[in-house]
């Protein structure tokens, strides 16, 4: 399943994320394959996406409607998110004949991540819209200013004990060797892994092969 881990620190947020993509056959046979899972929406808007395959198509389809509707700002986006994203899925589960090989396949999750340059509040915000099956409708979550997905206790900890002036540099080193050390145990993360650091200075992306 997509690693998927997201920071807010003082002067940014960072996403940073895997590239495998896991697909199944009729017969419930696996296939890898490399994927995207960081979209950038705006200059100062990120969007990433994790579980089943179809956030990723739907990533896409809503990177070109958010620009076709001329929308830039994050409240705007995430306003629009849950209703295009609950149609777009119904859409997917209607034209394919897709039965998840595992519960963890079935989930599907997307991160909005966004920089607020004339707001008079937080200046960097990010919302989670999650489903934890395909029974179950899309729905925006409550998170900390961190997420992990799939959840990794230990992880978690970690990010959980960082001081809060922690630079987010010193968090991508952290997220970065814990991705590496994944990549060596499990057969379905892998890399390139991608990184983005989301500040007021846009956006920092970076790929590890």
């Amino acid at each position: 399943m997509t690693q998927l881990i997201v920071y807010k620190a003082l002067e940014g947020i960072l996403l940073c994320t895997d590239s495998a993509a896991v697909t199944f056959d009729e017969n419930h046979v696996s296939t890898t394959l490399e994927v995207q899972k960081l979209f950038e929406i705006s200059p100062n808007i990120i969007i990433a996406t994790a579980g089943v395959g179809y956030g990723i198509a739907i990533c896409s389809a809503f990177q070109n409607y958010v620009r076709s509707k001329g929308l830039w700002h994050y409240e705007d986006i995430s306003h629009v998110a849950l209703p295009f994203f609950r149609s777009e899925l119904h859409r997917f589960q209607q034209e394919s004949n897709f039965t998840p090989a595992s519960p963890d396949v079935s989930k599907l999750y997307f991160v909005i991540a966004g920089y607020l340059p004339s707001s008079d509040g937080p200046k960097f915000k990010f919302c989670t819209i999650a489903s934890d099956s395909l029974d179950t409708p899309l729905n925006f979550i409550k998170t900390s200013h961190f997420v992990v997905i799939p959840r990794k206790l230990a992880l978690e900890y970690r990010l959980n004990r960082l001081p809060a002036n922690t630079q987010i540099t010193e968090v991508e080193k952290t997220c970065e060797a814990y991705l590496k050390q994944l990549v060596e145990k499990l057969d379905d993360v892998a890399l390139p892994l991608h990184f983005a650091i989301l500040t007021e200075k846009g956006i920092h992306w970076r790929l590890i092969e």
